[in-house]
């Protein structure tokens, strides 16, 4: 069912999280001889590591990110457990599929990618930039507030339609 959704975009979306995601893994296993150690495996608000451990911390963050990108692909399966912030209906489904669809493919970019980033600096031994968390949280609650507020407005405009014009048509009892 959910095949006739999914468009050539969301494909190349896929190909491209995991070629980072091989990217990723590629990198730490080209990188690991030379990472020193101690590193840092904590950053504070002002980008600063506040706490530090061995290389093999560094595992954490790629499992984590493997770990997220494949519970949203498996739970991207099965629409029926979804929830949505507006009622199904036959007319708005496709649509709705289509929105979280594309939440799932921009949940999975930004969790692959911020965890990538946060691994690179590490490695790299960079300090964290001042910007990082607000921006990486910004897109983050952005897309889902985004991906939410399509679902309100489409759906909405659509049952307004509907509830206009089931109230004109009357319920077949007009009194008599």
């Amino acid at each position: 069912m959910l095949r006739r959704y999914f468009k050539q975009r969301h494909l190349l979306a896929e190909l491209l999280i995991l070629a980072a995601l091989i990217g990723w893994a590629l990198f730490f296993i080209v990188q690991w001889p030379q990472i020193p150690e101690p590193l840092p495996t904590h950053f504070g608000l002002s980008g600063q590591p506040d706490a530090w451990g061995d290389k093999e911390s560094l595992l954490t963050p790629l499992l984590i990110g493997l770990a997220l990108y494949l519970l949203l692909s498996v739970v991207e399966l099965f629409p029926q457990i979804w929830n949505f912030p507006v009622s199904v209906t036959e007319r708005n489904r496709g649509r709705l599929i289509e929105i979280t669809l594309e939440l799932f493919v921009g949940l999975k970019f930004l969790m692959v990618m911020g965890f990538g980033l946060i691994s690179y600096w590490t490695i790299t031994m960079q300090e964290l930039p001042i910007w990082w968390l607000p921006a990486f949280m910004a897109l983050l609650f952005g897309w889902l507030g985004l991906s939410i507020w399509r679902m309100i407005r489409y759906p909405c405009s659509l049952g307004n339609q509907d509830d206009e014009s089931a109230a004109t048509k009357g319920d077949g009892n007009d009194g008599a």
